[in-house]
């Protein structure tokens, strides 16, 4: 996306998107960001364009649409991107808690019979299943065609709740495990470094506060 139009007023009604081939394309660079705290196998960079020309037929839709185009995308990967990426995490997350729970024996008991830990996997799974419940809402509003305004307050919602119920369950799972938690060979410290991002990534979870907030208030 770029400024196609430098007087518009506002500012992001000048901004249109482009589909670019950056195969061969003179002024294009990728600089790939080393060093991330999670997602390390998807590769992240920062492109640079200087002085790049593009033909017109590489126009995504109308000029000037750019930014309500990006605002419908973000509706739609905030669930499958964030919401349900979130869900898959926190099941996985407690599936092993759960699992490393019944096994393991404490001062002759099962990890599993204390209330506690008990306590610990029942709160996160309610919260597991209002996550999906929230998702799944969203989703349907998407297959049902409701307008962008709805689909965004859905979104928000989703991709806030489920972000954060990944992170309690990685945070619970990792305190079930115990010291063992903390070693690369049982998962779950990965997992509490790939939650971390959801909180973040296509709107940090402020944002989706801000959105929520401005739909009911009607702002």
């Amino acid at each position: 996306m770029c400024q196609t139009n430098p007087n518009a007023t506002p500012t992001y009604k000048g901004q249109s998107v482009f589909i670019v081939e950056p195969k061969g394309l003179e002024g294009f660079e990728a600089l790939r960001i080393e060093g991330k705290m999670g997602s390390r196998l998807a590769p992240t960079a920062e492109l640079s364009f200087n002085d790049v020309r593009v033909p017109l037929e590489a126009l995504l839709g109308e000029e000037g649409r750019g930014f309500y185009q990006t605002l419908a995308m973000l509706n739609r990967t905030r669930i499958l991107k964030s919401a349900a990426r979130a869900l898959g995490l926190a099941q996985c997350a407690i599936e092993r808690a759960i699992k490393y729970a019944k096994e393991r024996v404490v001062f002759g008991r099962k990890v599993a019979d204390f209330q506690a830990i008990q306590h610990k996997i029942a709160d996160v799974i309610v919260k597991i299943e209002a996550a999906k419940l929230l998702t799944y809402r969203a989703a349907y509003a998407v297959d049902t065609g409701k307008d962008e305004r709805t689909l965004g307050f859905l979104s928000s919602i989703a991709k806030y709740y489920a972000s954060h119920a990944a992170l309690e369950a990685v945070n619970e799972a990792l305190q079930i495990f115990g010291g063992y938690g903390y070693i690369a060979e049982y998962d779950v410290e990965r997992y509490y470094r790939e939650a971390r991002l959801l909180t973040i990534t296509e709107g940090t979870s402020e944002i989706q506060k801000n959105l929520i907030a401005r739909t009911v208030l009607e702002i």
